[in-house]
């Protein structure tokens, strides 16, 4: 049975409201200009209300979705009431009032009271204290944690369940100054090793591509958070991406300006915090740089200091391939190498993960177990091996081929799960080529804007001259919009009337049209974020509203100012006051300007194939499928391999 939703609830409860309304307006008299101003009303109230789940605050607010049933059940009364029995001139008149105030507190009061409430909350909605940091920073890490290859596994496969957190499949080894390196204890907390005091709160996390970095960062931010939480005088944690590092930045300046926008935090609280040590960057992402800029980012990190002169604590990951190509090292007194899995540890993974027969093909293999040794690979080829042709795997004649095969394994075996998904009706899903194709575009875009996570409000401008046939989008949009605007003026009006203003509406649509012309190099087609989107779609509701009754409300005061002592005085006003529906045709055209852009690039990447019409639905999808991880309205790869194998792959 289909789930009931209280927004549909309350907008049907609006509409009717809105027609019961003129029903009694009807019933005690005829007053078509009352019900035609009602049915507009009701319209753009619904029109509100239903834009309004754009905006947060909706747990917050369920208790409100029922406030319109009562004025629309004792609306209902009155109008059953009035079917029965006549009334007289002046109970007629107070039903019509008492009507109106009802259909007021049933379809507008509603209305107005949540777009205020919610808007007021999403305003407000920034982190000031360090407490709700460490709460949003703890939500991030459990996220990113139960959306990781590692958890899938470990929550559908694994006979030992108990905290895979707390499990380590790969060896550690510490660096500490000069002496040699030393092998870590597999119950060694990371936690102390930061706080050794032979470590002055900077480490470097080293290992190969896929190896587990940002795993240990996670467990070495949970272990932090944690601490934080019961000792205030601990630093928190805070997870920075490095993909967007500006070159000859300062530090401590890029930094407090990543976290304030990423956390939506105040930029001066923020670096007062780090020159206090306050904050512990978690810091990730510093191999996709280029050469140059990931020097330069390792001279601004040695550079770093605290308002007492200290080093800035810190914690970086970076391959240990890259790492040895820069010319620059982190002025670090601690550093922890991930080393690859042994054979051992590659069985009992297995036969934990209950894939013995997984581990029967490939233990005579060197081949395969030098992908195995890969954490990351192996969580793949585990999660993957229903989709595996071991002899045909087995034929491939080098490690790239082998490793591209198990993840194209992996694509098949998520796209064909069985596991009934959440976000598209059974038989309806992506196809694995349109999966492909549209992950394949947004690892591009990121690569393109530098960037490690995705918005979709983030969605790449296209500018409206190039190529010319992107003009044909907005154009055509904002035509169907005048032609709206027109029918509806039509229907309120009658055709002969409707003829009179049919060629001004073409006239100012077209010279608004042309107006954008020598602008057109300069015009982006660009996205809205979701929580704007509601108000752009209900600007020109209003607006159309304005111009529609414009005419109207004009007459009524024309026929108001006849018995004055010189009516004509005022023939030049009324003149010029049937010339309103068109200025709200035109101004209707530019309140709709910003949406019509946000359609126009949804249209032509939608055509283009690069995206699906419901972006939104696929990336929660692709998360659901663990292409993707999400964390808030952000979405990213669930690892940069995934990333690049998607940009490489053919649709």
């Amino acid at each position: 049975m289909p789930k009931i939703r209280p927004t549909s609830v309350c907008l049907l409860t609006i509409l009717f409201n809105g027609l019961v309304t003129i029903a009694i307006v009807r019933q005690l008299g005829d007053f078509p200009d009352l019900s035609v101003v009602i049915a507009l009303l009701s319209i753009c109230f619904a029109v509100i209300f239903g834009s309004i789940e754009k905006l947060p605050g909706a747990s917050e607010l369920n208790w409100f979705w029922s406030a319109p049933l009562v004025p629309f059940f004792v609306n209902l009364v009155i109008y059953a009431y009035l079917t029965i029995a006549p009334l007289d001139l002046n109970s007629t008149q107070t039903s019509i009032y008492l009507s109106l105030l009802l259909f007021f507190l049933g379809t507008g009061l509603p209305a107005i009271a949540i777009v205020v409430r919610r808007w007021s909350a999403w305003k407000h909605a920034t982190i000031s204290d360090k407490s709700q940091l460490l709460a949003a920073v703890e939500r991030e890490i459990e996220s990113r944690w139960q959306q990781s290859l590692h958890h899938a596994v470990f929550s559908h496969l694994a006979i030992d369940r108990s905290t895979p957190t707390a499990r380590r499949l790969w060896d550690v080894e510490l660096k500490l100054g000069k002496k040699a390196r030393e092998k870590l204890d597999k119950q060694a907390d990371l936690l102390d090793v930061f706080k050794d005091r032979k470590i002055p709160g900077k480490l470097l996390i080293l290992g190969g591509l896929g190896s587990g970095k940002t795993t240990t960062l996670l467990q070495l931010g949970k272990s932090l958070s944690e601490k934080a939480q019961s000792d205030a005088r601990s630093p928190l944690p805070v997870l920075v991406e490095l993909t967007r590092w500006q070159r000859g930045a300062n530090a401590i300046d890029w930094l407090a300006e990543t976290i304030a926008k990423k956390y939506k935090i105040n930029r001066e609280k923020v670096k007062f915090w780090l020159n206090n040590g306050a904050i512990v960057p978690l810091l990730d992402g510093l191999e996709q740089l280029d050469l140059a800029n990931q020097e330069d980012c390792i001279d601004a990190i040695n550079q770093a200091r605290k308002a007492d002169g200290k080093p800035l604590p810190l914690i970086v990951c970076h391959r240990m391939d890259l790492y040895q190509k820069c010319e620059r090292r982190l002025r670090l007194r601690g550093a922890i190498g991930l080393r690859l899995l042994k054979i051992d540890q590659i069985e009992d993974y297995l036969l934990n993960s209950r894939s013995r027969e997984l581990w029967e093909n490939i233990k005579d293999s060197p081949e395969l177990l030098a992908l195995a040794k890969k954490p990351l690979l192996l969580n793949v080829m585990t999660l993957a091996y229903e989709e595996i042709l071991i002899h045909s795997w087995k034929r491939l004649t080098c490690f790239d081929d082998r490793s591209e095969y198990v993840l194209n394994a992996f694509i098949r075996r998520q796209s064909v799960n069985p596991d009934r998904s959440h976000w598209y009706p059974k038989g309806k899903e992506p196809t694995p080529q349109q999966t492909r194709q549209w992950l394949k575009w947004l690892g591009e875009t990121l690569v393109k804007r530098r960037e490690s996570e995705f918005a979709i409000e983030e969605i790449p401008p296209i500018l409206l001259h190039s190529p010319a046939s992107n003009t044909l989008y907005p154009i055509a949009l904002l035509l169907l919009l005048a032609l709206a605007y027109t029918l509806i003026f039509a229907l309120l009006y009658g055709s002969d009337r409707t003829q009179t203003y049919l060629p001004l509406f073409a006239i100012a649509s077209i010279v608004f049209i042309l107006t954008m012309a020598p602008y057109s190099k300069k015009i982006q087609l660009a996205p809205i974020a979701d929580k704007n989107l509601w108000l752009w779609s209900i600007a020109p509701v209003i607006c159309a509203l304005i111009g529609w009754l414009s005419l109207r409300v004009s007459e009524l005061v024309w026929f108001a100012i006849q018995n004055a002592e010189n009516p004509a005085m005022f023939s030049g006003i009324l003149r010029a006051s049937k010339l309103l529906p068109v200025l709200g045709l035109v101004v209707t055209l530019a309140a709709a300007l910003p949406g019509i852009k946000h359609l126009s690039l949804r249209l032509i990447l939608w055509r283009k194939g690069d995206i699906p019409w419901n972006l939104k639905r696929f990336l929660n999808y692709a998360t659901e499928r663990l292409f993707l991880q999400k964390i808030g309205d952000r979405y990213r790869f669930v690892h940069e391999l995934f990333q690049e194998h998607f940009i490489n792959s053919r649709p």
